[in-house]
C-alpha cells in the first residue's frame, strides 16, 4: 500500500511539488486525498477510486414477491431479505444465495454501524470498536443461518464469466461489489435485469447512509528516480487533467478522483453509474487505515472474519485479537 511504501521510503514525498503547482485538495473527493497521502503529506496523485454498492437481480427479487424497484432501507432489512432470497436443495446445499459481499464485506459493514478501523487523530487501530463488533455479529448470524461451509462451497463454484461473479451469472440475488460491475454486467450477461443501490445503514445509524469503503490507484514517483522533475510532470498532468480522467472513468467504469469529472454528465460510463456518483458526492468514503502495517491489518482482518463466520471465535474475541496483533506489529515497525 502507499502508506507502507511511504513508511519504507520506497516512493518520494511530493508535498512540495503539489503546493508549487497550486493543486488544491478541493479538486478531489476526500477519499482520493486520503489514499494519496501518508501522515498528512502527499506521496502521489490519484488515478481512480472505487466505491462500492449493492447490485440486485430484479427477476429474483420479483419472484420472491418483493417490488423490484424498492430496495432495503436498513442493513437488517437487507439481511432479512437475503435469507428469503436464498434457496437450498433437499441436502441443504445452496442453489441460490441471497447476498454475498466479497473480500471487503467485513470492512464495509462496520461503517454502516458507525464503526471505524482506525483513529486518524492518533494513527492507531480501533479494530474492536463497538460498531465493528455489532457489524460482525450481524454478518456471522447470516453465516450461521445457512452454514459457512455451504456458503463457501457455493461462492467458489465456477461460472461462465471471467470475473467469477455469481451475480453476473444470475445465481446471486444481491451482491456488494464495485463500480466496475456496471460495465462488466453489460458485457458478460446483457440479458440480466438488475439494479444497484447504496449499502443501507444499520437501524438507528441513519448518519451512516452513503458510507462506503474505497480503494484506488495512485501515480507515484519511485525513490531513486533519475528524472524526478519529468516524472512529476506526468503525475501532475494525469492526476489533474479533466480530459484524461474523463476518458479513464468512461473506459473502465472506475470513478475519477476529480469532483468536476464526477459532476460532468458527459463522463458517465453508463446510466446506472449515477448511483456511484451520488454515493461519492456525500464524501463518506473511507480508506483502509493508511498506517505502516496496512496490508498486515487487512490480511489479519480477513482471516479473523473467516474464523468468526466459521464459528471458531466470537466477533468480540476476534476483533480483540485483531486489535492486539496490529498494535504489536505497529510497535515492531515503529520501534
Amino acid at each position: 500500500t502507499l502508506a507502507e511504501w511511504a513508511a519504507k521510503e520506497l516512493i518520494l514525498e511530493l508535498d512540495e511539488q503539489v503546493r508549487a503547482a497550486g493543486i488544491s485538495k478541493d479538486l478531489f473527493y476526500r477519499a482520493a486525498v486520503d489514499i494519496s497521502s501518508f501522515q498528512n503529506k502527499w506521496y502521489g496523485l490519484p488515478i481512480v477510486i472505487d466505491a462500492m454498492a449493492v447490485y440486485y437481480n430484479k427477476d429474483i427479487v420479483a419472484e420472491a414477491g418483493y417490488n423490484p424497484e424498492t430496495t432495503p432501507k436498513t442493513l437488517e432489512e437487507l439481511f432479512q431479505r437475503a435469507e428469503v432470497l436464498t434457496k437450498v436443495d433437499g441436502a441443504g446445499n445452496i442453489t441460490q444465495l441471497g447476498f454475498t459481499g466479497g473480500w471487503n464485506l467485513s470492512e464495509a459493514l462496520v461503517y454502516m454501524f458507525g464503526g471505524r478501523w482506525w483513529d486518524p487523530a492518533t494513527g492507531k487501530p480501533t479494530a474492536n470498536d463497538p460498531g465493528n463488533v455489532a457489524a460482525w455479529t450481524l454478518m456471522s448470524n447470516y453465516y450461521k443461518k445457512f452454514g459457512a461451509e455451504k456458503i463457501s462451497t457455493f461462492t467458489s463454484e465456477q461460472v461462465s464469466n471471467p470475473l467469477g461473479s455469481q451475480f453476473i451469472a444470475g445465481k446471486v440475488a444481491m451482491a456488494h461489489d464495485g463500480d466496475w460491475i456496471t460495465a462488466c454486467v453489460r458485457v458478460y450477461n446483457p440479458e440480466l435485469k438488475w439494479g444497484v443501490f447504496p449499502l443501507p445503514p444499520a437501524e438507528g445509524h441513519d448518519g451512516s447512509a452513503y458510507s462506503t469503503p474505497v480503494d484506488g490507484a495512485i501515480y507515484v514517483v519511485p525513490t531513486g528516480s533519475k528524472h524526478v522533475a519529468e516524472s512529476w510532470e506526468v503525475v501532475r498532468w494525469m492526476g489533474t487533467s479533466h480530459e484524461a480522467s474523463c476518458v479513464i472513468q468512461k473506459a473502465l467504469a472506475n470513478a475519477s478522483p476529480l469532483r468536476e469529472v464526477g459532476e460532468d454528465p458527459d463522463c458517465l460510463p453508463n446510466p446506472e453509474y449515477k448511483v456511484f456518483i451520488d454515493i461519492m458526492s456525500h464524501d463518506k468514503m473511507y480508506v483502509w487505515p493508511p498506517i505502516a502495517v496496512s496490508a498486515f491489518y487487512a490480511n489479519e482482518r480477513n482471516a479473523l472474519a473467516d474464523a468468526v463466520n466459521f464459528g471458531k471465535m466470537s466477533p468480540q474475541e476476534a476483533l480483540d485479537e485483531l486489535q492486539r496483533k496490529v498494535e504489536e506489529e505497529l510497535k515492531k515497525v515503529e520501534g
